[in-house]
């Protein structure tokens, strides 16, 4: 059954109110669903979504991100950019709001109800904006990139399950690699809320809190991002995949202006590494290299 509070909330954001689009409407409609059938997934809850659809245009936004796109109501507040705008519709491409309203593309609740995924979750958007929009730059670099290698691997098969909304059979794909993609994944989840409750201190704007708290958080998200590389490189190594290119890729990263990296390079000076190349000369060398952070 949908929640009270957010019937109220879908009257009172579409009363009066534009819902539901065709596919000419605007471009970016027709580029993500030619997109999502070019690499053999399932349009059938883009399809769906974008007939009662609503898009708030509004370029003032309260919740400080380019864009966001809400699974429960179906509804977006449009990013700026095309290629932000894209990304927000293939997060609604993975929403199948007819059977589960509390989790879209291959996030899930644990067994204490908690959300589980979300890393992985924006790295698969990512990575399908990017093959969508080769000149978009990744709002989450390095979960895209953890995505771009595990599909390498993989093939995109398993990504069917992000657009058919079932993150149960997502994981499952991975058969006897299970236990390594589920750490990978959960340290993807660390890195992410780190990085979350960073942007959640650049937005309150206190210059005090930030001091006190940016390198716990920043931390949070360093050891999150090191330990699934950690992992990542342990698999490709298992499965005898050269991981040198992978590793070039990943220093290219850590030493790029993305915003959301340039805080976790301050964080290598405060470590034993010293350098990027010092921490990823652990990864590479040590069986263990998470448990000496």
């Amino acid at each position: 059954m949908d929640n009270f509070f957010d019937r109220i909330t879908n009257i009172g954001k579409f009363y009066g109110k534009k819902v539901g689009y065709n596919i000419d409407e605007m471009p970016e409609f027709k580029t993500v669903r030619d997109s999502i059938i070019r690499y053999g997934m399932n349009p059938n809850n883009f399809d769906k979504n974008l007939k009662d659809l609503y898009i708030n245009t509004s370029t003032e936004t309260s919740i400080g991100v380019n864009g966001n796109y809400n699974a429960r109501t179906n509804s977006m507040h449009k990013p700026v950019k095309s290629n932000d705008f894209v990304h927000e519709l293939f997060h609604m491409a993975s929403n199948n709001k007819d059977t589960n309203n509390e989790r879209m593309g291959v996030l899930q609740k644990n067994n204490v109800g908690m959300t589980t995924g979300q890393g992985f979750n924006e790295g698969i958007t990512d990575y399908f904006t990017h093959l969508t929009c080769p000149d978009y730059e990744p709002n989450y670099p390095f979960e895209e990139k953890i995505i771009s290698v595990i599909s390498e691997v993989y093939g995109l098969k398993p990504f069917n399950n992000y657009f058919n909304c079932d993150p149960d059979n997502f994981y499952k794909s991975f058969g006897s690699d299970l236990p390594f993609i589920m750490e990978i994944s959960k340290q993807c989840d660390i890195y992410n809320k780190g990085l979350n409750e960073y942007i959640g201190l650049l937005q309150k704007g206190d210059i005090q809190l930030m001091l006190k708290d940016v390198d716990k958080v920043c931390n949070k998200m360093f050891n999150g991002i090191v330990s699934a590389c950690t992992k990542l490189f342990e698999l490709l190594e298992l499965k005898g995949i050269d991981s040198s290119k992978y590793l070039d890729e990943f220093k290219e990263l850590f030493n790029s202006n993305n915003n959301n990296i340039v805080s976790l390079r301050g964080m290598v000076e405060n470590t034993s590494y010293e350098t990027i190349d010092g921490v990823f000369e652990a990864i590479i060398g040590s069986d263990n290299f998470t448990t000496r952070l």
